[in-house]
């Protein structure tokens, strides 16, 4: 289950950060593939800290005591999966949270409210972006770097509490 851990993190942050939020976010970023991947890669990371720090508790755990687990042909894969999914979300939601809010990554909202024309409300959830502008440019954040590291540091202790935690109760060894 190392293996799979490894490579659930490693392939879930890069198709979330080239994917998901640079290549999606490309126009709203300025244009530029390249400076959007510049401008989300932080915000992608601490996210992807929190989704693997839910997920690997209930993964290797349930997968570690229950058979029929790692088959992919197998409701209760899809079941554990789910379920890990769902524990990601709730332990990355504080992060996103507070990322969205200090703008270092954009909420869900139409293209409208978050750029590329359209009615803007008085007061936008995200700036709206001038050419060669990113709503992440450093010189727009309200938060200090000071912070911005706190929050990295936090995520990363989350997420190395969650591998004690599980290979505590589950067993890494296991497949």
């Amino acid at each position: 289950m190392w293996g799979d851990t490894i490579v659930e993190y490693v392939a879930g942050f890069a198709f979330g950060l080239l994917v998901f939020q640079a290549l999606f976010m490309r126009d709203m970023l300025g244009g530029s593939y390249l400076a959007a991947v510049e401008s989300t890669v932080l915000p992608e990371w601490l996210s992807m800290n929190g989704v693997m720090a839910g997920m690997v508790v209930v993964m290797v755990i349930i997968r570690s005591h229950a058979q029929g687990t790692t088959d992919v042909g197998d409701v209760r894969f899809w079941g554990v999966l789910s379920l890990a999914v769902l524990a990601g979300l709730v332990v990355a939601y504080p992060v996103n949270v507070w990322l969205v809010k200090n703008q270092l990554k954009h909420g869900m909202g139409t293209v409208r409210v978050l750029g590329n024309g359209g009615n803007r409300p008085a007061e936008p959830a995200a700036p709206v972006l001038s050419a060669g502008h990113s709503a992440m440019d450093m010189s727009k954040r309200r938060v200090t770097r000071a912070q911005i590291n706190a929050v990295a540091v936090l995520t990363l202790v989350v997420l190395a509490a969650a591998v004690v935690l599980a290979a505590v109760l589950g067993d890494f060894s296991a497949k």
